[in-house]
């Protein structure tokens, strides 16, 4: 079988031969067929579950925001946002009344480009605060956890008094890898394909400062209070957990060999390449996994089936 990658940034990454006899599976999102988005988005806000209807729920508010997720994730907002605002206006809150934060985590701000393919024919209609989590004074205290844990989000969050989402919710740890550690063996390979053209990320420069380590070095590390960037040290955390139980292969033009061996991984050109080699490892009974979309999937694995199960593409 050939598996090849048809999509956005993936241009130029060459196809892998699976042979037929070592495919275990191909597996990905389910497509719907058939189905009437803009009538399916109409039953959705007209039915809403353990809430009342947009409308209702918004009449006598005076201000909205709503927060968006960024380019890094699939949601189609330039569709479901006319219609979300339809039902706004509908309740009495016109365009004027309403912010949109990104709420994009740690995630760099977006560019223009991309804020015009997110928001669509609202771009440069509505106004739009992109969140930034460095920025201390845009932040508001909210309280603490009983464990003394603070909370702080946002600042737009305390100052509106109606606040909705428009994202989407996937299985999330550290993109595809995750997937693929629910589905291969321990012990077996993870070839991890992505073109990652912005590289290592760059918010978070401890990834390659401090590098692979095992998980309870990471954790010491939390504990002696030597970390600034804790979301980093929990990725690099997820990674450990990964590497620690299956081998890892990256073939990604965005990552060189070197980055590539600090965070732990084995860089091989193509994808083809890395197959061949996990392949002449494991014997002429490994078996190969397709998962595509990756970072949008979540495995249910038969761990008895796994037995079976060696590599994982």
């Amino acid at each position: 079988m050939l598996v090849d990658f048809p999509y956005p940034l993936y241009e130029g990454m060459a196809p892998v031969h699976v042979p037929d006899e070592r495919l275990l599976g191909v597996w990905a999102p389910r497509v719907l067929q058939g189905v009437d988005e803009t009538a399916e988005i109409h039953r959705g806000l007209a039915q809403p579950i353990a809430a009342p209807p947009l409308p209702d729920a918004v009449r006598g508010k005076q201000n909205v925001l709503i927060l968006m997720d960024d380019g890094t994730r699939g949601t189609p907002t330039a569709r479901l946002l006319p219609h979300v605002l339809a039902q706004l206006d509908t309740g009495g809150i016109p365009l004027r009344r309403i912010k949109i934060l990104t709420a994009q985590g740690t995630h760099r701000r977006m560019n223009d480009a991309e804020l015009r393919k997110k928001l669509g024919d609202y771009f440069g209609r509505v106004t739009v605060h992109q969140h930034d989590w460095k920025d201390a004074s845009r932040l508001h205290h909210f309280g603490t956890l009983r464990d003394g844990t603070p909370v702080r989000a946002n600042a737009l969050l305390a100052e509106a008094d109606f606040i909705l989402g428009i994202g989407g919710i996937v299985p999330h740890r550290v993109k595809g890898y995750y997937s693929a550690t629910m589905a291969v063996q321990t012990g077996g390979t993870i070839i991890m394909v992505s073109p990652n053209p912005e590289g290592v990320a760059g918010n978070h420069p401890n990834l390659l400062q401090i590098g692979y380590r095992k998980h309870a070095e990471l954790v010491a590390l939390v504990q002696s209070g030597q970390a600034e960037d804790l979301v980093g040290l929990a990725i690099l955390a997820d990674v450990a957990q990964i590497i620690d139980q299956a081998r890892c292969m990256l073939v990604s033009p965005g990552i060189s060999p070197a980055e590539a061996q600090k965070l732990g991984l084995i860089w091989e050109p193509d994808a083809q390449t890395a197959l061949d080699k996990a392949l002449a490892d494991y014997g002429p009974q490994a078996k190969v996994a397709v998962l595509k979309h990756g970072g949008h999937i979540l495995p249910l694995a038969d761990r008895r089936a796994l037995a079976a199960l060696e590599t994982t593409l």
